[in-house]
Protein backbone atom coordinates (compact mmCIF):
# COMPACT_ATOMS: atom_id res chain seq x y z
CA UNK A 1 0.00 0.00 0.00
CA UNK A 2 1.14 3.50 -0.82
CA UNK A 3 0.20 5.69 1.69
CA UNK A 4 -0.38 9.45 1.21
CA UNK A 5 -0.18 12.05 3.06
CA UNK A 6 -2.27 15.52 1.23
CA UNK A 7 -2.74 18.31 2.85
CA UNK A 8 -4.56 17.75 6.08
CA UNK A 9 -6.69 21.41 5.58
CA UNK A 10 -7.74 20.21 2.90
CA UNK A 11 -9.06 16.62 3.84
CA UNK A 12 -10.91 18.59 7.15
CA UNK A 13 -12.56 21.18 4.64
CA UNK A 14 -13.89 18.36 1.83
CA UNK A 15 -14.82 15.95 5.25
CA UNK A 16 -16.95 19.08 6.36
CA UNK A 17 -18.67 20.19 3.04
CA UNK A 18 -19.69 16.71 2.73
CA UNK A 19 -21.61 16.67 6.36
CA UNK A 20 -18.87 14.09 7.86
CA UNK A 21 -17.91 16.52 10.74
CA UNK A 22 -19.17 19.49 11.95
CA UNK A 23 -17.84 22.70 13.08
CA UNK A 24 -20.68 22.58 16.29
CA UNK A 25 -18.32 21.56 19.64
CA UNK A 26 -22.11 20.65 20.79
CA UNK A 27 -22.32 17.62 18.00
CA UNK A 28 -20.47 14.94 20.00
CA UNK A 29 -18.48 12.99 18.12
CA UNK A 30 -19.09 14.48 14.41
CA UNK A 31 -17.33 17.45 16.09
CA UNK A 32 -14.49 18.12 13.90
CA UNK A 33 -11.82 19.16 16.96
CA UNK A 34 -12.59 15.64 18.11
CA UNK A 35 -10.67 13.95 15.28
CA UNK A 36 -7.14 13.43 13.56
CA UNK A 37 -6.49 13.37 9.92
CA UNK A 38 -4.27 10.07 9.53
CA UNK A 39 -3.17 9.79 6.15
CA UNK A 40 -4.79 8.81 2.58
CA UNK A 41 -5.24 6.04 0.31
CA UNK A 42 -6.95 5.38 -2.92
CA UNK A 43 -8.56 8.91 -3.18
CA UNK A 44 -9.53 7.73 0.49
CA UNK A 45 -8.94 10.37 3.66
CA UNK A 46 -8.58 7.91 7.28
CA UNK A 47 -8.84 10.23 10.40
CA UNK A 48 -9.25 9.02 13.81
CA UNK A 49 -11.51 10.11 16.44
CA UNK A 50 -8.81 11.51 19.67
CA UNK A 51 -11.12 9.52 22.29
CA UNK A 52 -12.35 6.48 20.82
CA UNK A 53 -9.80 5.85 18.40
CA UNK A 54 -11.87 4.53 15.72
CA UNK A 55 -11.64 5.75 12.09
CA UNK A 56 -13.66 7.41 10.02
CA UNK A 57 -12.73 7.07 5.88
CA UNK A 58 -14.03 10.15 3.81
CA UNK A 59 -13.69 9.92 -0.14
CA UNK A 60 -12.19 13.18 -2.31
CA UNK A 61 -11.68 13.12 -5.85
CA UNK A 62 -8.36 14.55 -6.91
CA UNK A 63 -7.48 17.25 -9.33
CA UNK A 64 -5.47 15.93 -12.33
CA UNK A 65 -4.06 18.96 -14.06
CA UNK A 66 -3.22 18.25 -18.14
CA UNK A 67 -0.08 19.34 -18.97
Amino acid sequence: MDYEFRNSQEAFENALNLGKFTDDSEDGRQYVGGWMYMYSLANTDYFKNINDRKYLTVEYKSISIPR
